[in-house]
């Protein structure tokens, strides 16, 4: 009889057991005898380039353009794979899931979040792929919550500081939405296109508000309402109320990153590179960053930079960071994660409502 097992704390199969097949135990004997593999070593670039980004969604891609414009040399590493919207996506959403990061999460601690598929995309423009292009401004009264009501950690800045980057984004995306908004402090420039058409449910939410007495305004949104020129990308086309934004838009309406901002890093001289994980952030003696390791398709790859900037967004970033034993300093990376809430009130009506007709809500 085998020794009683002994339960301990945090410890998966305490006990070693028995092995009783022989041709198991010739096989490990075997093994045992052999010198385990040593890893390939990758061959050192010999190209540096100036600046290496990490993700190409609302963060990387952005970041890439400016970069480029200033005519530095940029490259960029995506997770995931460059899709083309007219052949890849389909109006239907079962088809459409391999735009979700798929890959487990996990996640720990006193009051861990439960991290949904969905909240984060993988492909050449990230989770802009998939989201749904609603752009409104955060209110003022949005960024001191912990001086008004006293939860969570006011903003370092103040809404006038953020003002003239919203003008800058709205009307290099070309943002549809009403003129003048009816909420929040007077604007200086108003939306570049008038709002989109609101679908059945929003218009039954706007009747049902009308007999309220409550205030409604057509949401502000990514997406064309008409036709509009972008700088480094040219014509883009208006939506057409296809109705699945969160299965990618067919046809380049939507602003995601694959069709706003990387265009435009590319008419600019930058690389950048699809289906390359990071999995390593080098240092040198001194520990100042010199370049990634990555897998592309399959193959051990290494990129060496001068400056490195990780936008792999609310999860893969820390991840890395934290892999890699960086910026730990504080205290910071990993936690003061923000979800994005969202809330859906669903109901039955006698008529036909089509919600499936146009943007998703409005």
């Amino acid at each position: 009889m085998p020794d009683e097992e002994v339960i301990e704390e945090g410890v998966l199969n305490p006990l070693k057991q028995e092995v009783q097949d022989p041709l198991l135990k010739q096989i490990m004997q075997d093994s045992a005898l052999e010198p385990e593999p040593q890893p390939a070593e990758i061959p050192l670039p010999t190209d540096e380039v100036d600046c290496l980004v990490i993700g190409t969604g609302a963060g990387g891609a952005p970041l890439l353009a400016r970069l480029a414009m200033a005519g530095l040399k940029v490259v960029a590493l995506e997770a995931g794979p460059w899709h083309n919207p007219k052949t890849d996506f389909a109006t239907d959403e079962k088809t459409q899931e391999f735009l979700f990061w798929n890959d487990e999460r996990l996640s720990a601690g006193k009051n861990p979040v439960a991290f949904g598929k969905n909240n984060s995309g993988t492909g050449v423009g990230g989770s802009t792929l998939h989201y749904t292009a609603y752009t409104p401004r955060a209110q003022p009264d949005d960024l001191h919550l912990n001086r008004d009501f006293g939860v969570g950690v006011d903003w370092p800045f103040g809404y006038e500081e953020l003002e003239p980057y919203y003008e800058e984004i709205e009307h290099f995306l070309g943002i549809s939405g009403p003129t003048p908004y009816p909420w929040g402090p007077k604007r200086g420039r108003g939306y570049p296109l008038a709002p989109l058409p609101l679908n059945g449910a929003a218009q039954l939410m706007e009747r049902a508000c009308q007999q309220l007495g409550i205030k409604t305004s057509p949401a502000a949104n990514a997406a064309l309402s008409a036709r509009y020129y972008q700088e480094g990308v040219g014509w883009r086309e208006a939506c057409t109320n296809r109705g699945f934004c969160q299965a990618g838009c067919s046809t380049g309406a939507k602003a995601s990153m694959d069709v706003t901002f990387l265009p435009l890093a590319v008419a600019h001289g930058a690389e950048i590179r699809p289906n390359c994980f990071v999995t390593e952030i080098e240092r040198d003696e001194q520990g100042r960053i010199t370049g990634v390791v990555y897998e592309h398709n399959g193959i051990t790859q290494r990129q060496r930079c001068r400056h490195l900037f990780i936008c792999a967004g609310a999860v893969e970033t820390p991840r890395l960071l934290l892999l890699n034993e960086l910026a730990l300093s504080s205290g910071h990376v990993g936690r003061n994660f923000m979800a994005h809430p969202g809330v859906q009130v669903w109901g039955t009506f006698p008529e036909d409502i089509r919600p499936y007709k146009g943007i998703p809500g409005g």
